[in-house]
């Protein structure tokens, strides 16, 4: 296979493994023991703004704080955490082998058919 049919599978399998996460919404009361350093997380205030951000700290007086924000979590209306979806991420790396096993399948029989070889 060429360069750009190489270039081609890899974009494809990146498309495909790029939707496998979901929000799962979080308790706020459960909020500061459920959450962990690193989490994603993605919350809606009480005024309804709208914040996605990684989680950095955690404090016991019930602060979410991320790289350059912090937030309360008596002043939120929602909050969800990105978690990966299992079903998603199987079915997508099943359909990336499968494309990529076509690929290298129609690529043989071209290369028969022009080549002879």
């Amino acid at each position: 296979m060429t360069r750009k049919n190489n270039s081609f599978i890899v974009l494809i399998l990146c498309i495909l493994l790029a939707g496998c996460s979901t929000w799962t919404p979080i308790n706020i009361q459960e909020a500061i023991t459920v959450l962990e350093q690193g989490d994603e997380i993605r919350v809606t205030s009480k005024d309804g703004d709208r914040y996605e951000f990684e989680v950095t700290g955690l404090t016991e007086s019930g602060e979410i704080q991320g790289s350059d924000f912090a937030i309360s979590t008596q002043d939120l209306a929602f909050i969800e955490r990105r978690d990966i979806d299992g079903a998603n991420t199987g079915l997508a790396v099943g359909g990336g082998v499968l494309l990529a096993l076509i690929l290298i399948a129609t690529a043989a029989v071209a290369s028969v058919a022009i080549f002879g070889f």
